[in-house]
């Protein structure tokens, strides 16, 4: 019988004191203007870069 794990539902991003405001800010602009919470946002650009890379 195979034993097969389940990715994580939920991931923690850790972000750095140098960068928390600016990324943040960013993530929040992008939000907006893509009408998406942070999750969708994560999905759609992780896509995106995912299939450039497979071109």
């Amino acid at each position: 019988m195979a034993n097969f794990q389940k990715a994580p539902r939920v991931k923690q991003v850790s972000y750095g004191d140098y960068e928390a405001a600016r990324l943040h800010m960013m993530e929040e602009t992008l939000m907006k203007h893509h009408g998406k919470n942070y999750s969708q946002l994560h999905k759609d650009m992780t896509r995106k870069e995912y299939s450039l890379l497979t071109l």
